[in-house]
């Protein structure tokens, strides 16, 4: 029995209120408004709920919504906490978003990350994914990582996410294949805490002719900061001009400037 506040800047506005009404509630407003430019909100909230776009701001010490919800729905939870995420939460370096992963994963509340495809949301081709926090695993010590972004049905206006698929890639009783993988704790905190299904499905053997050596590119070329307001912005590397090379992992020096 709580309030309900909402915007949303197209019609979808009158599935909302009808989502409401359905469900019995009649404490709310629901404005055909932009939430993100001006939100006419109270200050004080228990929950915000944010649709795509994501990252968008809020006034709690997580500055996101999403990270809100993901953060304080974890630690409220009884049992599971289950959302979707922009996927660069997955490689967070901000400090609290960061230090806020670290505590889940060493709680041993991380179940399943689950990457979806792109093109799933009308309003964004934003990758994203799905994180399920479960505080009575039945299986302790690991995480299952799962592949699902080739899990699309599509027709001539739209793709939609194959539930049936992903359902078949979580509960698969193998423990590593092409899209699934189970994770121990241990090796997570060794690689730094990163919760991508990409990281830890992808094949990184490189093989090295005779003659050459690896390097990182982060030895030869360091990040610019750039004020794009004032008409100025880096320079874009752009692989499609070199498909056939990057297809096969090699990029030389003359593709650079």
């Amino acid at each position: 029995n709580c309030k309900y506040y909402g915007q949303e800047t197209s019609d979808w506005n009158v599935v909302g209120i009808l989502n409401l009404l359905i469900n019995g509630k009649e404490n709310y407003v629901l404005e055909k408004e932009d939430s993100v430019s001006r939100w006419k909100g109270e200050d004080n909230y228990d929950y915000i709920i944010s649709t795509p776009p994501f990252k968008v701001k809020c006034n709690s010490k997580y500055h996101f919504c999403d990270i809100d919800f993901l953060i304080h729905a974890s630690k409220d939870a009884k049992e599971k906490a289950i959302g979707i995420f922009r996927s660069g939460i997955c490689f967070s370096k901000n400090s609290l978003i960061s230090k806020s992963i670290v505590e889940l994963v060493e709680k041993d509340w991380v179940e399943y990350v689950i990457s979806l495809p792109q093109g799933i949301f009308s309003t964004t081709g934003i990758q994203t994914v799905m994180l399920v926090i479960n505080k009575s695993k039945n299986i302790k010590g690991r995480v299952r990582f799962v592949d699902a972004s080739d899990c699309l049905k599509k027709d001539e206006r739209s793709k939609t996410l194959c539930i049936n698929s992903v359902w078949n890639l979580v509960t698969c009783s193998m423990s590593k294949s092409d899209y699934v993988i189970d994770v121990n704790i241990s090796d997570i905190k060794d690689n730094g805490y990163v919760l991508s299904p990409e990281f830890y499905l992808s094949d990184d053997n490189i093989e090295v002719p005779q003659g050459f050596e690896i390097h990182t590119i982060s030895e030869y070329l360091s990040p610019i900061k750039t004020n794009i307001f004032n008409g100025e912005a880096g320079k874009v590397f752009s692989p499609s001009k070199i498909l056939d090379r990057v297809n096969s992992r090699t990029i030389y020096v003359s593709d650079l400037e």
